[in-house]
């Protein structure tokens, strides 16, 4: 019983690790936040252009009501490709492309908006819509995190565009 309870508490707090730089060190972070069509709780890797270094974002499923993943992770200001994803444990799909990319602002809430991730021609492919009033629809958790943040605009394949104070 009690080794449950102390893995319970340890799985909550990697949880909300995702948003810790972010929290503890807004100058050197920016919360990169997305939602999807892909409901599970998958992984998508992002590769950094200024390390080359791909890093991993877990999708989070909050009660799942509202059909989509969400895409939460501190990161370091700077511009990030879309690489792949994972649909099944040993099944990786490339997503990289000339215009997958986003960029990062350090201390800002980045929003990515809706990326909807499909199929064409036997090839994985995938479209993003960002209108800055959705994110008053992103889950509680999300959406505080924005609350007296300034906001950027993080389409893919377009430069981030700062929005002043939200509140």
């Amino acid at each position: 019983m009690r080794l449950a309870v102390i893995l319970g508490l340890s799985l909550l707090c990697a949880c909300s690790a995702t948003e810790q730089g972010f929290v503890d060190h807004p100058e050197q972070y920016g919360l990169y936040v997305a939602a999807t069509n892909l409901d599970m709780a998958i992984p998508l890797q992002i590769r950094s252009d200024a390390t080359g270094e791909v890093i991993s974002i877990q999708m989070r499923i909050f009660g799942n009501r509202d059909g989509y993943g969400y895409l939460e992770k501190s990161l370091p200001p700077g511009r990030y490709h879309i690489y792949s994803y994972h649909p099944y444990s040993n099944i990786t799909v490339p997503l990289l492309t000339d215009t997958g990319y986003f960029d990062v602002v350090a201390g800002c809430f980045n929003y990515g908006g809706h990326i909807h991730f499909g199929a064409m021609d036997n090839r994985a492919v995938y479209t993003n819509e960002v209108d800055v009033s959705d994110i008053e629809n992103l889950p509680k958790p999300l959406a505080k995190m924005a609350a007296g943040k300034d906001i950027c605009m993080a389409p893919t394949g377009k430069a981030n565009q700062r929005v002043p104070l939200h509140t």
